[in-house]
């Protein structure tokens, strides 16, 4: 047997994660549509870190990003659960910027006007997912469900996939 190399896995995930990115930009992509690309893009990078463990390769992401990715890949994969959901989410308040006028007398204010909040497909509640099988919860349950609390639930996929993709950049060239 001839073990791939890592940069594969890299390579994988990287055009797993330019999938769902173009998924997840659309505000029409359906819920299964958004799920087939989630699904590679976990699985590439669950596969991808225990191949970098096994190796001796250091990844240089957040191990919460990690230990979070790798419970929703669980759900994911053992109880075929889609770990996105399409929602509002809201944006910060807009800028105000004040200045202008003719003289120091003169103040004008400009708000920029835009929406509240805005469609994201974002991490699903640890609750709302399915219980993890017993014989797949394993020694890092805990410690998984902790980093998906703590790092993705609520909070839109491109994030936390976007910090992990960056942190995995410079395996593309190995």
């Amino acid at each position: 047997m001839t073990q791939l190399e890592i940069g594969t896995f890299v390579l994988g995930f990287d055009r797993a994660h330019d999938r769902l990115r173009a998924a997840i930009t659309l505000p029409d992509t359906s819920p299964e549509d958004a799920f087939v690309p989630l699904f590679e893009t976990l699985h590439w990078l669950v596969s991808l870190d225990g191949l970098a463990d096994e190796s001796g390769v250091t990844i240089t992401a957040d191990p919460d990003d990690l230990l979070g990715v790798r419970l929703a890949r669980n759900r994911a994969g053992h109880q075929w659960a889609n770990a996105l959901a399409l929602k509002d989410i809201p944006l910060p308040p807009p800028p105000t910027i004040v200045g202008g006028g003719r003289s120091p007398y003169q103040r004008h204010t400009v708000t920029i006007i835009r929406p509240a909040s805005a469609w994201a497909w974002v991490w699903v509640e640890e609750s709302a997912l399915p219980s993890p099988d017993p014989s797949h919860a394993g020694r890092h349950y805990q410690a998984q469900k902790a980093a998906y609390e703590n790092r993705l639930q609520g909070r839109p996929a491109h994030e936390v996939l976007d910090r992990l993709h960056a942190a995995l950049a410079h395996l593309l060239a190995t």
